[in-house]
């Protein structure tokens, strides 16, 4: 544990740097694959290749793994510090 913080300070400090990585990997991911659906569309069937459901629930369950495995990391750093 740090010096002078607390449990719960240093819990925000790691789902916001959780969040600002996954974010920002969200953001390079979402514009590749935007750049990348008209050579790639010849490759789907039944949907565009820029179907904005799909890339709102790729970039939501991506969303959601991040803050899950930030969770995680909460409940392995208490274990460490016993």
């Amino acid at each position: 544990m740090s010096i002078g913080r607390q449990p719960g300070d240093i819990f925000r400090m790691m789902i916001g740097e959780g969040l600002m990585l996954s974010l920002t990997g969200l953001a390079l991911g979402l514009l590749g694959g935007w750049w990348l659906s008209s050579p790639g569309s010849g490759l789907l069937f039944g949907v565009t290749g820029s179907d904005p459901l799909t890339f709102t629930t790729v970039s939501l369950l991506l969303t959601a793994v991040a803050i899950a495995a930030s969770i995680s990391q909460r409940d392995a750093q208490r274990e460490s510090t016993r």
